[in-house]
């Protein structure tokens, strides 16, 4: 697993304390997204709600563009580290704790 966030954060194989930490700093150090990936067009993602400090859209790619979704609705912050930890748990609540919709491609 890579946790990415912003442009100077990348930690290879992080803890569960380690994504949290991240995420719940993402306002506060200037980041406004992260990226939790177990291969190139494998991860979960999630961005700050532009003008917003306690809303984050969220999303996934499940290994193609064809299979990209987004939640139906932003989340608090305690939705998202939820996800996060569930799918570097690798278990599948993530999957059905967001309604997620498919990001239709042009």
């Amino acid at each position: 697993m890579l946790l990415t966030a912003g442009p100077d954060t990348s930690i290879a194989q992080p803890t569960p304390g380690r994504v949290e930490q991240v995420l719940r700093s993402l306002v506060a150090s200037g980041d406004d997204f992260a990226i939790l990936a177990t291969g190139d067009q494998h991860y979960v993602q999630t961005a700050v709600v532009p003008g917003q400090d306690v809303y984050f859209d969220l999303e996934y790619r499940d290994g193609s563009s064809d299979l990209h979704y987004v939640a139906a609705d932003s989340r608090p912050i305690d939705e998202v580290v939820d996800v996060f930890l569930s799918y570097l748990r690798g278990d599948n609540t993530w999957r059905t704790r967001v309604e997620w919709k498919r990001v239709r491609q042009p």
